[in-house]
């Protein structure tokens, strides 16, 4: 059905390529990017991760809790990373809603993963003392997701990613040197949030990479920008 359609926006080149190969024409295809969260959140004093004090790592999953977004994933690695003794080291909450929240409450009570918090969603302009409370953002998705806006989210916050980098997701984290760690599956995410247990000094450090590039980001994906993107692209289509 696609390939009839004269024009289509697209919010990432990784979705374009999945049209293309659908069969839909490259020249009918435009790319605008999903833009920054609402305007606070560039406007905010944001801190490289401070883990001076030898407190547990505090990972963050936002968003939905379904399979697609690697929800079991994750729970693997929980599960490795405390039968190797990591218990006290860390901890992982869930943010959001979904299919498999729960089950995932159910595994939780079932296993007794006390390092194990699930939460209601939160409103998006609270969502930002989130990202500042934690350390480190899961973005484990399984599939091509076009464009998490979790992504920038993480970014904005100077919050280090651990992710499978899937569809528009490496083209917002690629955006910034060392902003990410690239993982495969649940053995990889283990091993990826190990390292960063053990090495707490790696996450300050691409903590303050990230704050030391955050206007490459503003620059790439502001509400302007987008705006335009859309006046010029429906100009072109309309007139």
């Amino acid at each position: 059905m696609l390939t009839k359609e004269k024009h289509i926006v697209s919010n990432s080149e990784s979705s374009r390529q999945i049209l293309i190969e659908n069969g839909v024409s490259g020249q009918n295809i435009t790319v605008i990017y999903r833009s920054l969260p609402p305007r606070a959140w560039y406007e905010q004093d944001v801190f490289p991760v401070d883990l001076s004090k030898g407190r547990p790592i505090h990972f963050l999953c936002p968003g939905r809790i379904s399979k697609e977004k690697g929800v079991i994933s994750v729970l693997e690695a929980i599960l490795q990373l405390n039968n190797d003794d990591y218990t006290q080291r860390y901890d992982v909450s869930f943010v959001g809603d979904g299919n498999m929240k729960s089950w995932l409450f159910s595994k939780k009570e079932e296993l007794n993963i006390s390092n194990l918090i699930i939460r209601e969603p939160v409103p998006i302009g609270d969502m930002i003392n989130e990202y500042l409370d934690s350390d480190v953002v899961l973005i484990p998705v399984l599939h091509e997701d076009s464009f998490p806006r979790v992504t920038l989210e993480s970014l904005m916050c100077g919050r280090p990613i651990i992710s499978t980098l899937k569809g528009g997701i490496k083209e917002a984290a690629s955006s910034i040197d060392g902003a990410y760690m690239k993982i495969e599956d649940g053995s990889s995410l283990r091993n990826a949030m190990k390292i960063l247990i053990e090495n707490p000094e790696i996450i300050k450090d691409m903590s303050r990479k990230i704050i030391a590039q955050k206007e490459r980001i503003v620059a790439k994906f502001n509400h302007e920008k987008m705006i335009q993107q859309y006046i010029d692209y429906y100009e072109g289509v309309l007139f």
